[in-house]
């Protein structure tokens, strides 16, 4: 066990990108649209990824870091999901109470595929999709959470024949660390599919990945599945986690799941 802990551990630190070279993009607007002229959180991303002048952001480099010039607290309520990060670069905010990102209870906020990628110091919130209504991280996505809040998201499937929905506030397929975050009130539900309703990973749903859980909390997350009267079957697992693979928990705290 210690030496599952030891190589997670090590492992988790490749999650932290280069600095060398790294440009400072800073985010100056909460608004979300396309070209407005400002420095938007969509638009940084996009220039990070792209090495290219993106609305009101500076190129990126390869490497880079995003930062926040914002009247807090401020909340950046996303009409769409977030690009796809898919370069490295750190995004730091100015602390989980200061800056909120919103999915505004429609869609899924962030996606990370491909890179080394940090995000630190924001609440990530209200985000809706049938996985990882919070935060989706890839099979070939390094992700390192520190400071970070994940709230109120919800995987969710309704209706139809089969509702199987996972990760409520993360669904994770490659290497995730959070450290001295919080996952709390989120939750997986499958609701009054005719056949199947099974939902798991309310907190967070580790599918074939590694998870490092160290001086964080889980608390107030939930599974549920409802099938309709008469028909359809239930199966609700993983109110706090639900785990397949590789799971490390270091001076961590799971409660109210």
């Amino acid at each position: 066990m210690r030496l599952l802990i030891a190589c997670l551990a090590a492992a988790a630190s490749l999650a932290v990108p280069a600095a060398a070279g790294a440009a400072t993009i800073i985010v100056d607007s909460t608004e979300d649209g396309a070209a407005t002229g400002k420095c938007t959180l969509r638009a940084a991303i996009e220039a990070s990824n792209s090495n290219s002048v993106k609305d009101g952001c500076i190129a990126g480099s390869g490497s880079d870091r995003i930062e926040f010039a914002l009247a807090g607290p401020a909340t950046i309520t996303l009409g769409a999901e977030l690009p796809k990060v898919s370069a490295p670069v750190e995004i730091d905010g100015p602390g989980a109470a200061a800056l909120t990102v919103s999915g505004n209870h429609a869609v899924r906020v962030l996606k990370v595929g491909g890179a080394a990628v940090t995000v630190s110091d924001l609440t990530i919130a209200d985000g809706r999709s049938t996985f990882g209504a919070g935060i989706y991280n890839e099979s070939s996505a390094s992700l390192l959470l520190t400071g970070v809040a994940v709230t109120a998201n919800q995987a969710i499937v309704e209706g139809g024949t089969n509702a199987f929905p996972s990760g409520g506030g993360i669904f994770n397929q490659g290497q995730l660390t959070l450290v001295e975050s919080s996952v709390a009130q989120n939750s997986a539900q499958a609701l009054l599919a005719s056949s199947q309703n099974a939902s798991e990973g309310g907190g967070i749903a580790n599918l074939n990945g590694t998870l490092v859980l160290e001086r964080s909390t889980l608390r107030g997350n939930s599974s549920i599945a409802v099938a309709p009267a008469g028909s359809g079957t239930t199966n609700a697992v993983g109110g706090g986690i639900s785990n397949n693979s590789a799971l490390a928990v270091l001076d961590s705290t799971l409660s109210g799941n």
